[in-house]
């Protein structure tokens, strides 16, 4: 099921044509975006460095829900169902590939990332086949998030998923 909530709201939001920016901080940007009078909310962020294989990648948060949902698009080839891992600080986490994007597997592991990613300096992404990594600051992540929260705080429908 949340594979296709994925899927879904990756077509929906990549149709948008007019994403408004909400607030930028330091490398995240929350935005809002309407499509067939549906509000949808996310924060997005691009690496400071990328891999050779990786084109135009980036990070996004959203709210589904009222549950965090995290993408990770690394514009690389990706075999389906192949393997990123997602490294911060000590802790490795594995995502699931699908179309060229990553994604968390259950909303465990979501919120473990999400909590971690609250402490740490940096996000690196492996590609599969040691392909090489995307590495994503983290500085200004607490705060894009927390106005991602309030922004969908008492929304019917919450944020999406996939825009840079």
């Amino acid at each position: 099921m949340k594979k296709i909530v994925f899927l879904l709201v990756f077509y929906c939001i990549s149709a948008f044509a007019n994403p408004h920016p909400l607030g930028r901080f330091h490398g995240w940007t929350v935005f809002k975006a309407v499509q067939n009078k549906k509000v949808f909310y996310y924060a997005v962020a691009r690496p400071q460095k990328t891999s050779k294989k990786s084109k135009k990648p980036y990070m996004m948060v959203s709210i589904l829900n009222n549950k965090p949902l995290m993408t990770v698009y690394t514009g690389a080839t990706l075999k389906d169902l192949s393997q990123l891992r997602l490294h911060l600080g000590k802790q490795c986490f594995v995502l699931y590939t699908k179309k060229n994007a990553g994604f968390v597997p259950d909303q465990v592991t979501e919120k473990k990332i999400l909590e971690n990613m609250k402490t740490q300096a940096f996000l690196d992404v492996h590609l599969p086949g040691n392909a090489g990594q995307d590495r994503y600051a983290l500085a200004g992540f607490t705060k894009a998030y927390d106005a991602l929260l309030k922004a969908t705080a008492g929304k019917g429908q919450r944020a999406a998923s996939r825009r840079a």
